[in-house]
């Protein structure tokens, strides 16, 4: 067999071995007889969901969410509480499609729209929120969600839990390098790659300023809005 043979083959996952290695993990995690032990084996899961999203069927079979939502019970019972193990359920619990009931009654909801330096009015408006309430915004919400650069703002608010200043920083610095664009460039642009600005720049910025997260991690904080 060739190189080009061996790259060509694709792996066929059957959904009896699916539903075998997804219970053979469930069953570790479930005789695992330390708190350690459990994180470890509840990691290896996690990461096993993330990328075989279809094991995620027989998790409820092996009634999975009951089973994680009693240890995150039993873990906050405790008089020292392990945030950090609560993370790692609270993950497994997302990679499962367990959604958390709102913190408090009623689902509080943040939506921000684009439009380029219209951003710069709605990070002042949560700063006035922010002084008022007493609180940073990831605490305020359960969900945040947005369009255009209103997705990055919640992203970077919620996901990263960047301040409201260095929000204004990192906004300021796109409408110099980002949204400044020509007029024709940014038609040719949008005809190409169905996007208007130069998001490579865009994206690589970002990633300078936050590095490389996947946003189902920002459930390993409890604080952090979905």
């Amino acid at each position: 067999i060739t190189n080009k043979q061996l790259e060509s083959i694709v792996r066929v996952v059957t959904p009896e071995t699916l539903g075998q290695r997804t219970k053979s993990l469930i069953d570790s995690v479930k005789a695992a007889s330390s708190t350690l032990s459990q994180a470890t084996r509840i990691e290896e899961l996690s990461n096993y969901l993330l990328h075989q999203p279809d094991g995620n069927y027989f998790t409820k079979k092996e009634r999975l969410v009951p089973y994680l939502l009693y240890l995150r019970r039993h873990e906050y019972r405790k008089s020292v509480v392990d945030k950090a193990f609560i993370g790692i359920i609270n993950e497994c619990l997302t990679l499962a499609n367990y959604v958390q009931e709102p913190r408090g009654k009623g689902i509080r909801l943040l939506s921000i729209d684009g439009g380029g330096m219209r951003g710069l009015v709605s990070i002042n408006a949560l700063r006035r929120i922010e002084d008022l309430v007493g609180e940073p915004v990831y605490k305020l919400f359960d969900y945040m969600s947005g369009v255009s650069t209103g997705a990055v703002i919640t992203a970077m608010l919620g996901g990263f839990k960047v301040s409201l200043d260095e929000c204004e920083e990192i906004y300021k610095h796109f409408s110099s390098t980002v949204f400044q664009r020509n007029k024709a460039l940014g038609i040719s642009s949008l005809i190409t790659s169905q996007s208007y600005y130069d998001t490579k720049n865009f994206e690589k910025y970002l990633r300078s300023r936050m590095g490389e997260r996947l946003m189902v991690k920002s459930s390993l904080d409890a604080d952090s809005p979905k």
